[in-house]
Order: structure tokens, then C-alpha cells, then sequence
């Protein structure tokens, strides 16, 4: 059996194109997210540990402030309560002041603010 090859020119010249393999592609497109969930994961997890350690560092000044605040507070109030000794009162009254004790008919006794006054104690 002989074979016959005809030649035609009725084609002309092609360029060759090369089409995508959609299964190498889908492939590549697989490993590409994949890679990029696990390198979010990654970057997620490291976030969240520095995110930590930095509220760590911040509760720490924060404790240290409020014991700072609580023996200033301490203080304070032993400076207070110093301060309204009667006996520092009556020593400065008298040494620095020159004042005098009063005498028992001078005194006159002041009810306080918190003391409520009520109608009857008006009338005497």
C-alpha cells in the first residue's frame, strides 16, 4: 500500500500557542493558598504572643503605680492624722500664736454640721 503526503499551502504560517494546563494551574493555585494560610498562621500566632507580652509589660506598670499610690496614700493619711493632733494644735496655738487659754464662761460650744438640730431644741 503506497502513501500519498499532499502539501498544502493553504494554511499558511501559524504561530504555535501554548495553552494552560488547567489541572497544573489549579495545582499552583492549591499550593499558593495553602502556603499563604500557613504563613498567616504563623503571623496570627506570633501577633497574639506579642500582643501578650506587651499587656504584661503594661500590667506591670500599672501594679507598680497602684503600690506607689497606696504608701503615698499611707503617708498622706499619717500626715493627716499628725496634723489634727489636738496637742500639736494647742502647742502652736499657744507658742507660735501667743494665745491664751480661754476662760470656762468664754466658751461657747458650736453644734457641728453633722449634729441635726430639730424644733424643739430651738425653743429653750
Amino acid at each position: 500500500m503506497n502513501r500519498v503526503y499532499i502539501q498544502s499551502t493553504k494554511l499558511g504560517k501559524q504561530e504555535l500557542t501554548r495553552e494552560k494546563d488547567p489541572v497544573h494551574f489549579r495545582t499552583l493555585m492549591l499550593i499558593l493558598f495553602t502556603c499563604s494560610m500557613v504563613v498567616l498562621g504563623i503571623l496570627s500566632y506570633i501577633w497574639r504572643n506579642v500582643e501578650i507580652l506587651a499587656m504584661g509589660y503594661k500590667m506591670r506598670g500599672v501594679y507598680q503605680q497602684q503600690r506607689l499610690l497606696q504608701e503615698q496614700r499611707q503617708k498622706l493619711l499619717l500626715e493627716q492624722s499628725a496634723l489634727q493632733s489636738l496637742s500639736r494644735i494647742e502647742h502652736i496655738a499657744l507658742n507660735d500664736l501667743n494665745l491664751v487659754k480661754a476662760n470656762p464662761d468664754q466658751i461657747i460650744i458650736v453644734p457641728s454640721h453633722e449634729t441635726k438640730t430639730t424644733p424643739e431644741d430651738n425653743a429653750h
